[in-house]
């Protein structure tokens, strides 16, 4: 087995076996309690128990979190019976704090739609079967959310 042997300005040193280091300025050195006491100038260490060996716990993708500052906004376009998907529909997102900042989506088929918007608050405007958009609500989202929306064409 080997040691490690050191004076006070080098590191420590491997020799024969046993943990050596030059003592303090007052030739004293205190023992763990747990180690039994050793010649002067010379320190033993204990084997490192089993748990100091244990791996880290692993990360769990589900927790982790991104700071993505865009939010998700999914959902449908359905007619005034809640049940009817509007197919095609346009919609148009306008930032309310700055009406510059505006984002387009488009529903598929089944009036499905999906949508990455900063972080802010939104007016929704829907286009309606001649063309024109007309307001329908508004939504806040926060950086990094997903989101599910239901808007109900009148």
């Amino acid at each position: 087995m080997a040691a490690i042997e050191a004076t006070r300005d080098d590191p420590p040193k491997l020799t024969n076996g046993n943990v050596t280091e030059t003592p303090p300025a007052n030739g004293n050195l205190i023992p763990s309690p747990s180690v039994p006491p050793a010649e002067p100038g010379r320190v033993t260490e204990t084997p490192a128990q089993p748990e100091s060996f244990r791996r880290p716990s692993s990360i769990r993708m589900d927790k982790v979190t991104s700071r993505d500052p865009f939010a998700r906004i999914q959902g449908q376009i359905v007619a005034s019976n809640y049940v009817s998907p509007v197919r095609h529909a346009k919609l148009l997102f306008v930032k309310e704090q700055q009406e510059s900042s505006k984002v387009d989506a488009s529903a598929d088929g089944s009036g499905r739609f999906n949508v990455h918007l900063p972080a802010g608050s939104w007016r929704i405007y829907l286009s309606s079967r001649d063309g024109s958009l007309h307001y329908h609500s508004k939504i806040d989202v926060q950086p990094s959310q997903d989101r599910n929306l239901l808007v109900v064409s009148r």
